[in-house]
């Protein structure tokens, strides 16, 4: 009974051994058959065994090892053509890092580690290449200076490296291998900020297609030089709902004033203004009354541009929804991803209209039965400030007079009723006058009876090169094309940075055209407002005089008061030559068909959603000389793109490694001889245990180094390794080599001015001592 029992407890106990060291088992077969990679990709650890250094070999014929010991340039190399491809074909990401929410700060620790450890990877590689020459010099080739022997391991940035270039050689090897090692160095120490950039997501504005449409006119006629009368008919009360009107914006201005009543406010300022058909942003500086340097300016988007922009944007947005319909893993770039972005941004590069307003500070007297009277407008300049004369006294202003006798009198004697009354006039030109247009304004002063303030306001009219934007999150509500209508809010900002700041004057480059404007013009923005539309239905108020009575209750001539006039004029002006052009386009839709009335496709959504920009070839009207414009598409987020000059060094870098380490595994899979001797310092150290004394095998150059070298030619002797017999160091061809020795100076074997090829290293030989 016990004879069973202990036979069963003796093959279980020989079961569970033989499981328990199943694992071990593995482990060490795995390691023995795949020793040479693991040491060729710095996991030489693992192969580290009990017991005495055995013989081994120096050099192996064999492809299958060399295609091994390669394998510190695949990870590496593969990392780097995966980031390439990436950067170069463009990934967008989306607002937020993929994977768990809320952890974009780790995601980009986690990628700071990443790129790290492909930078050890790239250098490892390098060293695997720097090594692998360092081994053919000493072994086959005419040796190497002492200097060079720790290139694997420092590259250039030693003393040991300079000196060794004092060395003999022929000039295109010597040229070689240094090139070779300069080369290893500058891209080891790029390595690591290379990669970083190319692996790292940056938060950018991916450019992701757009559109192209035509407006309906030539940019002569959508952008003109002069305004007169316009052909429109705006009569009656139909501006008030006619978005092509001059004066279809006063409801929109005079509510914003109106709930701005107050003073004048320094720096920038914003204003939101909406018609029958868009609402854009209109950018302003008011004058400071302190300093002559900073004048009043107002700026906004070009009505016509601005429309088919908005509706541009929506057509993008539904082929964006379509191309998300149809999208599979392989479509490039995804669609779902653009739809995570955190805000889109669609701009227009074309001309914005702007206004330049400036008055007199003080305001005439003028008596009722006045027979000549005369207008000061202030004289402004194409591409500079008010002019100014600098005198001892003070800054002298220059005005241009004119004789408005007839024309104040007509004023007086309009039954308006109006606190103050506005009329446009023409300027007579001058070379020192920008301004083609003005405006008087009179006002009864106070209670007195047939006596007037007279003020005269100076207007420059300007076409600006820039933009246009549109700027929103992806749930907000584009263009209606049933209604024929936008619903975004169109920005704009001017080419020229300085503008709306202290000192700024329209650069005289093109940029900022001069536009005539006539009295017809502004009279016909000047329009009558119907008695229904009236504060008081008795008055017969007209849209610029009621602004100014919304801006400010002050006198004419009262600091803040004009000021504020001057800022409420230039924004009208402004929007009334954005609209100049609105009616050469009576349906806007109609610009972008057949996009808006057929169906999607595949192929006509590609045109409007793709990188970079649109390839849509709108249709260009009846005159193929009409005003082309291009809205280009950006979404702001997470994304891998190569766009700067810089993006493409990080390129040209891992790309350079990358040729070195794929050109290296050709080579050494093609010759098959390899080795993975002397890659460590404890190996170079070992290596150099074996060789006499310097004294004793007469190398010369070396003595007194065993304190240090601090001279540069110890570097500079040239050594090689020999295979000899290990008991003495003055072996013979005919003695069988064990060991491998590192000599110089006289200590090497020599047939001439040539080594001695019988004490080569051989391949598939064990070295050591037997």
């Amino acid at each position: 009974m016990n004879k069973p029992i202990a036979k069963l407890m003796l093959v279980m106990k020989g079961l569970l051994k033989t499981v328990w060291g199943f694992p071990a088992a593995a482990y060490r077969r795995i390691v023995n058959r795949c020793s040479t990679l693991l040491r060729a990709i710095g996991l030489g650890i693992a192969t580290i065994t009990k017991g005495p250094e055995k013989p081994k070999r120096l050099l192996t014929m064999s492809r299958k090892v060399a295609l091994a010991r390669c394998g510190a340039h695949i990870l590496p190399s593969c990392v780097s053509l995966i980031l390439i491809t990436i950067n170069l074909l463009s990934y967008f990401i989306g607002a937020e890092l993929q994977a768990f929410q809320n952890g974009d700060s780790i995601k980009l620790g986690i990628l700071q580690i990443c790129a790290k450890a492909q930078e050890l990877l790239v250098v490892a590689s390098l060293s695997t290449v720097i090594f692998h020459v360092l081994r053919s010099e000493l072994v086959f080739g005419p040796g190497l200076p002492l200097g060079l022997l720790g290139a694997g391991f420092n590259f250039f940035w030693s003393q040991e490296f300079w000196g060794s270039t004092r060395y003999k050689e022929a000039l295109l090897r010597k040229a070689s291998i240094f090139g070779l090692f300069i080369i290893s160095g500058l891209l080891a120490v790029l390595a690591g900020p290379t990669t970083a950039v190319l692996m790292i997501p940056r938060e950018t504005e991916w450019k992701a297609g757009g559109a192209n449409f035509y407006l309906n006119g030539t940019k002569e006629e959508m952008w003109p030089n002069f305004l007169d009368v316009p052909t429109v008919n705006c009569s009656g009360d139909t501006w008030l709902n006619n978005s092509r009107c001059l004066a279809n914006g006063y409801q929109s201005i005079h509510d914003t004033f109106t709930n701005r009543r107050g003073s004048s406010q320094e720096g920038r300022i914003a204003l939101q203004i909406s018609d029958g058909d868009l609402y854009k942003t209109v950018h302003a500086r008011a004058r400071e009354s302190t300093t002559y340097i900073v004048e009043t300016w107002a700026c906004t988007a070009h009505v016509p541009t601005a429309i088919l922009h908005a509706a541009s944007v929506s057509l993008w947005v539904a082929a964006l929804n379509y191309l998300v319909s149809i999208a599979n893993p392989i479509m490039h770039p995804n669609p779902k991803l653009l739809r995570y972005a955190s805000s889109r941004t669609a701009s227009v590069k074309t001309e914005l209209p702007a206004a330049r307003v400036f008055c007199t500070d003080v305001a005439e007297t003028v008596e009722q039965n006045s027979t000549y009277i005369l207008a000061s407008f202030p004289m402004l300049t194409e591409y500079g400030l008010q002019l100014r004369n600098s005198t001892p006294g003070g800054d002298v202003v220059w005005f241009q007079t004119y004789d408005v006798t007839n024309i104040v009198i007509g004023m007086m004697n309009t039954p308006a009723f109006t606190r103050i009354v506005v009329e446009p006039v023409d300027l007579p030109p001058d070379l020192n006058q920008a301004s083609s247009v003005g405006v008087l304004l009179l006002s009864p002063e106070g209670e007195i009876t047939g006596r007037w303030k007279l003020q005269g306001c100076s207007i420059d009219g300007r076409w600006v090169k820039g933009k246009t934007k549109i700027t929103e999150d992806p749930l907000s509500v584009k263009y209606d094309f049933s209604a024929d209508q936008p619903r975004s809010t169109v920005d704009s900002t001017a080419d020229v940075e300085a503008y709306g700041w202290g000192g700024f004057t329209p650069p005289n480059d093109g940029t900022w055209r001069r536009i005539n404007i006539t009295a017809g013009w502004l009279s016909a923005l000047n329009a009558e407002i119907p008695a229904n539309g009236q504060n008081n239905g008795t008055r017969q108020q007209k849209t610029i005089a009621s602004i100014f009575e919304a801006v400010s209750d002050g006198p004419l001539g009262d600091v803040d008061a004009n000021i504020m006039r001057e800022l409420a004029l230039a924004v009208t002006v402004a929007d009334g030559l954005s609209r100049s052009s609105s009616w050469r386009t009576t349906n806007y839709s109609s610009t972008f068909e057949p996009l808006v009335s057929t169906t999607w496709n595949g192929a006509s959504a590609r045109t409007l959603v793709r990188i970079g920009g649109p390839k849509n070839k709108p249709d260009s009207g009846n005159s193929a000389k009409n005003a082309k414009l291009h809205m280009q598409m950006e979404l702001h987020g997470y994304a891998m793109s190569a766009e700067s000059w810089f993006d493409f060094f990080c390129i040209a870098v891992l790309l350079t490694h990358t040729i070195i380490a794929l050109s290296h595994s050709v080579w050494v899979v093609w010759y098959r001889r390899t080795s993975d001797a002397w890659e460590n310092i404890t190996e170079v150290f070992t290596l150099g245990l074996n060789p006499d004394r310097p004294g004793q095998t007469g190398e010369r150059g070396l003595e007194n180094t065993s304190a240090g070298i601090r001279t540069w030619v110890p570097t500079s002797q040239v050594g090689w390794i020999e295979a000899i017999d290990g008991n003495t160091s003055t072996s013979t061809a005919s003695d069988r080599p064990e060991e491998l020795q590192l000599r110089f100076g006289q200590g090497r074997h020599m047939k001439g001015d040539q080594r001695d090829n019988q004490f080569q290293a051989k391949e598939n030989t064990d070295y050591g001592t037997i």
